[in-house]
């Protein structure tokens, strides 16, 4: 018996107007076939051409991916990369506070209160402790408030400011999102806390006077006297400058805090940040000899700045008399 009534014709289809079989039963499948109906299917499958709102609603998803990533990139990714580098930068300026210490005795160490480099992206000269951020909180102080400096998760101090123990207002800056956001919580400092700012030979203590919100030109907050802008120097300030509201650069908040003690390496962390602080402090400090205590508490924070001026004002006068004798 013939099987060509009841199975496709070779090339896949059935005579016109035949049924459709099953292949692998033989049994009729249901429908018919006709001719018209595959032309009709294969236009069916041929790719639509694209439209403007095609190819809009594409390049809208692709840039919905590419946000995506930038924003999981700048909330996620650089925190994680800058606290990497500030914890290399903290452990970078307590091997210094260690062979500063150790200098001390060999007379090898160079002046605890010089840092070793000066200018953006120098060397890390201090931490600050502020326990109102957290029993455990702390961060390297650098030179320098670039984005060079400060996107790797640390306080950058602004130039021409003046160091731990030097009249004026020591002034520092610090992201308060992204890049470690190490000033998140900046908001919750109140007037009476206490932030304490440790270098190699002590721990200044700085009392907070004020935390307010201020445009981004009120520049004043960096003078030397930053309650009496525009005054004299008067005492040893504290600034810490961020951005204000979260997620803005809009406004700026600035907490000022004034100097009211100096605990020096020999006494030990204050109480306040004993513990934290204990882990960054020079082995052995604690045991130092009475008899070099005076000496610790006259190291006086000798700015590298200061050596540059006096070199250079020794270089000016040296060729001013060259010249003269020259000229007799």
């Amino acid at each position: 018996m013939s099987t060509h009534a009841t199975h496709p014709r070779r090339g896949g289809l059935p005579r016109p107007g035949r049924r459709f079989h099953d292949e692998v039963s033989g049994q009729p499948s249901g429908g018919y076939y006709h001719p018209g109906s595959y032309q009709k299917m294969r236009r069916s499958l041929r790719p639509a051409k694209p439209t403007v709102v095609s190819v809009l609603g594409e390049l809208l998803v692709t840039a919905g991916v590419f946000l995506l990533l930038f924003v999981v990139w700048e909330l996620y990714w650089t925190n994680l990369d800058a606290n990497r580098q500030a914890d290399a930068h903290q452990q970078q300026v307590i091997d210094d506070f260690q062979r500063n210490y150790d200098g001390m005795f060999t007379g090898d160490g160079p002046d605890p209160a010089v840092p070793a480099e000066v200018g953006d992206g120098a060397e890390a000269w201090g931490i600050l402790y502020v326990p109102r951020l957290g029993s455990d909180w702390s961060s390297p102080v650098l030179d320098g408030v670039s984005p060079e400096v400060i996107d790797q998760g640390v306080l950058g101090r602004y130039p021409d400011s003046p160091r731990p123990g030097e009249e004026g207002n020591l002034a520092m800056a610090a992201h308060r999102q992204t890049h470690g956001s190490i000033l998140w919580d900046m908001d919750q400092v109140v007037e009476g806390d206490r932030m304490y700012l440790q270098t190699a030979n002590g721990w200044w203590v700085y009392e907070v006077k004020q935390n307010h919100i201020v445009l981004p030109t009120a520049i004043e907050v960096l003078d030397p006297n930053p309650l009496d802008p525009g005054g004299p120097a008067s005492g040893q300030w504290l600034t810490i400058t961020t951005c204000h509201p979260l997620y803005t650069t809009r406004e700026r908040m600035v907490t000022h805090a004034e100097k009211v003690e100096f605990v020096p390496l020999a006494d030990g962390p204050p109480e306040e940040i004993a513990e934290v602080a204990a882990e960054n402090m020079p082995a052995g400090a604690t045991t130092i000899d009475p008899d070099l205590e005076e000496t610790m508490h006259e190291l006086a924070p000798v700015t590298m700045e200061n050596l540059y001026k006096k070199y250079h004002a020794t270089q000016t006068q040296r060729e001013t008399e060259t010249a003269e004798a020259a000229a007799r």
